[in-house]
């Protein structure tokens, strides 16, 4: 009597106790996504190749903030050969350092050699 009316309940109760700890229990963490960097635009892409580019040709001479005669003519002749015009005449290519390198130290720093940037850009677009 009784004691399989209780034992027949059992299934009930044990379905209604694990529907009341789903119900109090804390939601599983979310899956956290591995941080991804935001997608660069070409623009973006193309300042880190330009950067990335004077940094390997500058670090030759173990100073990595300047270019050297030498590091800018072997940035020139391998990286801008159609764009620098005479890039494989040594001699050309010291005259042209020489005219972005402002305070006459023999080196170039980022910022004088964006300067050829923005001339070989601009002649490249057809603005100058």
């Amino acid at each position: 009597g009784r004691r399989e009316r209780d034992l027949s309940l059992l299934p009930l109760l044990l379905l209604l106790l694990s529907f009341f700890r789903a119900r109090n229990a804390k939601p599983p963490p979310p899956h956290k996504q591995p941080h991804k960097p935001p997608h660069r635009t070409a623009m973006e892409a193309a300042i880190n190749t330009l950067v990335g580019q004077f940094k390997t040709f500058a670090g030759g001479d173990g100073r990595g903030d300047t270019l050297s005669r030498d590091e800018f003519r072997s940035l020139v002749s391998s990286q801008l050969p159609t764009f620098v015009k005479n890039s494989s005449d040594p001699a050309a290519v010291d005259q042209l350092m020489s005219s972005l390198d402002e305070n006459n130290d023999g080196e170039l720093t980022f910022l004088e050699f964006w300067q050829l940037i923005g001339r070989l850009a601009s002649k490249q677009a057809g603005f100058s």
